[in-house]
């Protein structure tokens, strides 16, 4: 497992939840983030999920911005756009954090009408 090498690492945008809306519905302004992005893998998180492993990353990412659960993530999406990922677990060390993220289908994206 590639570990927080900045070689390794790339810039993401996470937005906050909106809970006030339905859906998947975020704030407009992000916070940049720099993390290492990895494919989740094992059977506990296939069964922990219940969705395919290609719908879940893996980050690891130093303290600094704090992440929470409910929280959006552009990963592959520009940093103006709606997020693609969700946070859906969220752990905390001294020096990094460590979280899963669950895939948002582009139909999905936005708040709900």
């Amino acid at each position: 497992m590639r570990g927080m090498q900045r070689s390794s690492q790339r810039a993401l945008t996470v937005k906050k939840a909106r809970p006030d809306v339905p859906g998947n519905a975020f704030e407009a302004a992000g916070t940049g983030l720099t993390a290492t992005v990895q494919p989740l893998t094992g059977t506990a998180a296939t069964q922990l999920y219940g969705l395919e492993l290609s719908r879940m990353l893996l980050i690891l990412c130093g303290p600094e911005t704090p992440l929470c659960e409910g929280d959006g993530l552009c990963v592959d999406a520009a940093a103006d756009a709606a997020p693609d990922y969700r946070v859906t677990y969220v752990e905390r060390w001294p020096r990094h954090q460590r979280a899963h993220l669950k895939w948002i289908p582009e139909d999905d994206r936005g708040a709900d009408e």
